[in-house]
């Protein structure tokens, strides 16, 4: 398990991860070394549940919620302790009230989310739900007419050509 790789953000490129880009150092830093101190705790880890209470137990101001989220699932991907919930984070929380969820909580079971979202997974509906916050946010229908929406064709002839509903024998 790399401990390093994961409270820092780095990918495999060496870079950091874009949704940690903002974090300072020293918070990742500070993290990292409190995760190493309680690395035998994440190795008996018996769940994505208990991986992620050990991150948060870890964290320090500066370390918010995505941050807590992505670390944990770094560590349980590596460890196959992958979630079996979608859990909350700024992102996903829109996504899910945009979907009419029940946000008031810390994560939402998979059996409560829409089907098509339920066949996902549970990593990968939280993706959903956070790539897609706004546009699960932007009503579908609405009063006012889209310039992108279809008008009506004028001056269409009433009768069909010959050609077309005539068979040829």
């Amino acid at each position: 398990m790399s401990i390093e790789y994961a409270a820092l953000a780095k990918l495999p490129s060496g870079k950091r991860h874009p949704h940690q880009y903002n974090l300072k150092r020293t918070v990742l830093e500070s993290v990292r070394q409190q995760l190493q101190a309680n690395a035998h705790q994440l190795e008996q880890g018996s769940s994505f549940e208990a991986i992620i209470h050990v991150v948060r137990g870890c964290a320090v101001p500066g370390f918010g919620e995505l941050a807590i989220y992505d670390t944990a699932l770094r560590l349980a991907v590596r460890l196959g302790k992958r979630p079996t919930a979608v859990y909350l984070h700024a992102g996903t929380r829109k996504g899910a009230v945009a979907l009419g969820l029940n946000v008031k909580r810390a994560i939402i079971p998979m059996d409560e989310l829409p089907s098509p979202l339920q066949k996902l997974g549970s990593d990968h509906a939280e993706n959903f739900l956070c790539i897609y916050k706004d546009q699960l946010s932007k009503p579908i229908l609405s009063d006012s007419p889209s310039p992108h929406a279809c008008t009506p064709v004028r001056n269409v002839p009433q009768q069909v050509s010959d050609s077309c509903t005539s068979r040829s024998e």
